[in-house]
């Protein structure tokens, strides 16, 4: 098949490009990242984490958009390394508090250039503005989506 038929019926299609733009982020930060032994989809949990201190499992799940297993999975893995602690809700004592430990605060601050190299890194080839523009697109049409959910 020539390249030009597979630009037609593949390469040119929106989620193939969704795709692979997120295959290429993912390499660029988990190659950086690689010497903490964090993965991306673990350091957006801390983030969150950090962000809403005493989010519960369920909650963390939603507002990374995981399902259940994943974010069960991450956050084991996340306390198991220290990063992050568990304790028993006040409000509901089946649901599990989370929250950012020291080490986890010293390991967002050491994975903070990382993020920010990788993200310019995906955007490279597009100018300053070009970026923006991209961002608030693919914002636009994420946020299109959520609405309906």
């Amino acid at each position: 098949m020539e390249k030009a038929q597979l630009d037609e019926i593949l390469y040119n299609r929106p989620g193939y490009l969704i795709r692979r733009l997120h295959q290429i982020a993912e390499v660029y930060f988990n190659a950086e990242a690689a010497r903490y032994g964090v993965t991306s989809l673990q350091h957006g949990a801390m983030l969150a984490i950090r962000a809403r201190p005493g989010i519960d499992q369920l909650r963390l799940g939603n507002a990374m958009r995981c399902d259940r297993t994943t974010v069960s999975g991450v956050v084991r893995r996340l306390e198991a390394k220290k990063l992050i602690r568990r304790r028993t809700g006040k409000a509901d004592r089946r649901a599990k508090a989370l929250f950012i430990t020291r080490e986890g605060e010293r390991m967002l601050e050491r994975l903070s250039e990382v993020a920010a190299h990788a993200q310019q890194r995906i955007l490279t080839g597009l100018s300053d503005a070009e970026r923006k523009r991209a961002l608030e697109l693919l914002g636009r049409v994420v946020r299109h989506f959520e609405q309906r959910e």
